[in-house]
C-alpha cells in the first residue's frame, strides 16, 4: 500500500472521528442547555465549516497535511469540551448541594504551660465538659473517643457553659477542656467584656492591650464528630421545599454565608459574612445588603421562648437555615438561595481567578498576613483578599467597615468570573466549587443564569448597603442566648437603617433601579 493511499485512509478516520465527537459535544452542551438559542446556531454552524474545510483539504496535497493537523487540533477541542461539560453537569447536580451531616470539630485543649504534647500525655488528667444542649452529646462522645484513645477511664467535670469551663481551667479545677471550636472566639470576646476586679480579668499586655485568652492555651488534638443536619427554623434549605424559579426572568434573593473556618465547607461555624444579595435579571440590577455580624437577633426556632436575643454570627452555629430565617425576620424578604464559603473558599477562587482588584474606601492594615491596603483600588491575591475581608479592629468603622469590604470583595469575584479569565483554569475552578461551596440552587437554575449571561453578555448595575447599629454602631454588653455565662459586645440595629434595606430591596425585586449616590455615605 503506497503513502498517499495511506494518506488518504488516516484523513477518511479523521474526518469520522471530528464528525462523530461534534455530533456528541453539541449533543452533551444542548442537553445541559447553557447556550442561548443563538449560540447553540453558531456552534452548529462552526462545527459544520470546520468539517467542510477539513474534508476539502484532504484533495490537495499540498495542504493535506495540514488538514489532518487541523482534524486532530479539533478533535482534541471537543474531547475537552465534552470532558468538561459533563464535570460541570456532575458537579452541579452531585457535588454543590445541601450537606446531609454536618462536621463538628471538637478540641481538646490546655494550658500553653503544661507540658502535654498529646492526648496520651493527659492520662490521670480531669477532663472539663459543658452540660449545656449544644454541647453535651457531642462533648460525651468525645470523652468516648478519649477513653478509647487512652485505654481507660478518665475523670470527668461538667460545667453549665464554656465561660465556666474556661475559667475552671485558668483555676486549676481541670487539667484540659473540651470545646467546640466554633465557639473559641467568642471565649475570647467573653473575657474582652471583663473589667480590672472582676473573677479571671486577664490584664494588659506590655503595650497596653488586652490579655486574650487564646494566649494562655494550646491545642492538643481535634476530633471530628458528624452529626446529621438538623433544621428547627422553618426556612427549607433543600430544592424540593419550594417551587422552581425562572433565574433569567425572575428577580430572586441570595444570601451569601461565610463561615470564620478552613477546610470542609461542611464544618460548623459562627457565619460572619452574612450578605443579602438582591437580583433583578431583567433590569440587570444587583443589591447587596450587609448586616454586621454581632447584630443582636432574635433566631428563629431557637430563642422563640426566650427573653435573650444572640448575636447574628452565632446563628451559623445552627446552620446555614438558622442564618437566613433571621435574616428573613429582620428584613421582611423571602431569601430564595444560599451560597456558602469558607476561608479556604475565598483563598482558592481568587487565586484561580489570577487574583482581583477590589476596592477599598480607606487605608489600612490587615492583621492577618499584615497586609497593607490603601484607598481606591488594590490588586489581590487569595490571601490578601482574606486578609481584606477579615479585618475589623485596624480599619476606622470597625464591623460597618469589614461588612463593605464584604461586598467589594464579591463584586470583584463576580466581575472577574464573567470574564474569560474563568477559563483559564475552568476544570481546577469546579474542583474548588464541589469541594469548598454549598448552595441549594438546582442545576437548571444555575445553567439558565449561565445562558442567559452567554446570550446576552450584559454588564450589571452593583450597588451596596451596610446596614447600621444605633449611635454609629457602639456596641453594647448583653448576655446572649448561646453564651450565657458571660455579657458579650453586640450590636443594635438602627430601625431605621434596617427599615431603608428592606425598601431597597423591594425596589429591586419591584423592577426599579438604584444607583449609588442614592445612598449617602454608603460609599
Amino acid at each position: 500500500m503506497n503513502k498517499s493511499r495511506v494518506a488518504a485512509i488516516i484523513g477518511v478516520i479523521l474526518v469520522f472521528i471530528q464528525a462523530f465527537l461534534s455530533c456528541m459535544t453539541l449533543y452533551r452542551v444542548v442537553r445541559f442547555g447553557v447556550l442561548a438559542d443563538k449560540l447553540v446556531a453558531l456552534a452548529v454552524t462552526a462545527l459544520l465549516a470546520s468539517l467542510v474545510i477539513v474534508i476539502a483539504m484532504q484533495f490537495f496535497d499540498i495542504v493535506n497535511i495540514f488538514g489532518k493537523a487541523l482534524s486532530v487540533i479539533i478533535c482534541v477541542f471537543l474531547i475537552y469540551v465534552y470532558a468538561n461539560v459533563s464535570k460541570t453537569e456532575r458537579v452541579l447536580e452531585n457535588e454543590v448541594g445541601p450537606s446531609e451531616t454536618t462536621q463538628v470539630l471538637m478540641e481538646v485543649s490546655v494550658l500553653k504551660e503544661n507540658s502535654a504534647s498529646g492526648i496520651n500525655d493527659l492520662n490521670g488528667a480531669v477532663f472539663g465538659i459543658t452540660s449545656d444542649e449544644a454541647s453535651y452529646e457531642n462533648d460525651k462522645k468525645v470523652i468516648e473517643l478519649i477513653e478509647k484513645d487512652l485505654g481507660t477511664q478518665v475523670t470527668v467535670k461538667e460545667y453549665p457553659d464554656n465561660f465556666m469551663l474556661s475559667k475552671a481551667m485558668l483555676k486549676g479545677e481541670v487539667g484540659a477542656l473540651i470545646i467546640n471550636s466554633a465557639y473559641k472566639s467568642t471565649l475570647d470576646e467573653a473575657y474582652e467584656a471583663l473589667n480590672e476586679g472582676d473573677e479571671c480579668y486577664l490584664g494588659l499586655e506590655a503595650d497596653g492591650t488586652r490579655v486574650e485568652y487564646s494566649s494562655l492555651v494550646k491545642m492538643l488534638t481535634t476530633y471530628t464528630i458528624e452529626v446529621e443536619s438538623k433544621n428547627t427554623s422553618g426556612f427549607g434549605t433543600d430544592s424540593s421545599d419550594r417551587a422552581p424559579i425562572s433565574t433569567s426572568i425572575t428577580p430572586f434573593v441570595l444570601y451569601v454565608s461565610g463561615i470564620d473556618v478552613k477546610g470542609d465547607i461542611s464544618t460548623v461555624s459562627r457565619s460572619d459574612v452574612n450578605v443579602i444579595v438582591c437580583v433583578n435579571p431583567v433590569t440587570k440590577q444587583i443589591l447587596m445588603v450587609t448586616t454586621p455580624r454581632d447584630s443582636y437577633v432574635k433566631i428563629p426556632g431557637k430563642t422563640d421562648k426566650s427573653e435573650l436575643s444572640d448575636k447574628l454570627t452565632h446563628a451559623g452555629l445552627y446552620g446555614v437555615n438558622s442564618s437566613i430565617a433571621t435574616l428573613e425576620n429582620i428584613y421582611g424578604v423571602d431569601i430564595d438561595y444560599y451560597l456558602r464559603v469558607n476561608f479556604t473558599s475565598v483563598v482558592d477562587i481568587v487565586d484561580l481567578l489570577g487574583g482581583v482588584s477590589v476596592y477599598s474606601a480607606s487605608d489600612f492594615r490587615g492583621r492577618h498576613g499584615n497586609f497593607q491596603f490603601h484607598k481606591g483600588y488594590n490588586d489581590m491575591n487569595g490571601e490578601q483578599a482574606l486578609s481584606f475581608a477579615r479585618e475589623r479592629f485596624t480599619i476606622a468603622g470597625g464591623d460597618y467597615s469589614r461588612g463593605r469590604n464584604h461586598m467589594e470583595l464579591i463584586k470583584a469575584i463576580l466581575n472577574k468570573a464573567m470574564s474569560p479569565a474563568i477559563l483559564s483554569n475552568y476544570s481546577k475552578m469546579l474542583d474548588l466549587i464541589a469541594e469548598n461551596i454549598e448552595t441549594n440552587m438546582t442545576t437548571d437554575e444555575i445553567t439558565e443564569l449561565i445562558r442567559m449571561q452567554l446570550g446576552d453578555g450584559a454588564s450589571w448595575n452593583f450597588v451596596h448597603y451596610a446596614t447600621e447599629g444605633i449611635n454609629g454602631g457602639d456596641q453594647q454588653l448583653k448576655y446572649c442566648w448561646s453564651y450565657s455565662g458571660s455579657r458579650l459586645y453586640v450590636t443594635i440595629l438602627d430601625e431605621d437603617s434596617v427599615a431603608k434595606a428592606s425598601d431597597l430591596m423591594e425596589i429591586i425585586l419591584n423592577g426599579g433601579t438604584i444607583s449609588q449616590n442614592d445612598l449617602g455615605n454608603q460609599d
